[in-house]
């Protein structure tokens, strides 16, 4: 086995098909490369929309818990409020997504990255248990909005790509690893 290899059977196959194009920066297919540019440069406000909540939703989540604890409050009063947030997400996404489709994608989620931030100012100034149920409730509600970013970007990327006549190069996260033998 070579220093280069950390398999046997990964000197048989080239490394074109191992490692996936756009990581070798394959150029061979223009419209896949104009396509992912296109990505890039409009996506990227929405793409940063949801960064801005996902990284306040993750410091609120992991430091609530010691927020709470100084507070007094039972470990069932904390699971109640922790999961407030989890419940209003489920519960406001449908309802946002209809909104979205009303009043405009972007709208909503400026609204609710607004609504985000106050929900954190009212988490940080709560004193009471009641207080930060209610704000976490409405950064739940607020966070409901990660499913109409999700809209917004396919519709924005199908609607630039196409214009400019490409292919749009967003593929599925998921890919099954094991393929049907036929």
């Amino acid at each position: 086995m070579s220093a280069h290899t950390s398999h046997p059977l990964a000197a048989a196959v080239p490394l074109r098909r191992r490692v996936p194009a756009p990581l070798l920066g394959d150029r061979s297919k223009p419209a896949m490369a104009s396509g992912g540019e296109v990505a890039t440069s409009t996506l990227r406000p929405i793409w940063l929309a949801v960064l801005v909540q996902m990284l306040g939703v993750g410091v609120t989540l992991s430091t609530l818990p010691l927020y709470l604890h100084a507070l007094g409050c039972s470990p069932n009063q904390q699971a109640i409020c922790i999961s407030g947030f989890s419940a209003c997400q489920m519960l406001g996404c449908p309802l946002l997504v209809a909104l979205s489709s009303r009043v405009g994608r972007l709208a909503v989620l400026r609204a609710c990255l607004v609504g985000n931030a106050l929900a954190s100012l009212l988490t940080a100034g709560a004193s009471s248990l009641r207080g930060i149920v209610f704000a976490r409730c409405l950064a739940g509600l607020n966070a409901a909005s990660v499913p109409v970013a999700q809209v917004a970007a396919r519709v924005q990327l199908t609607r630039t790509c196409v214009q400019k006549r490409v292919r749009p190069s967003v593929r599925p996260s998921v890919r099954p690893s094991v393929r049907p033998s036929v």
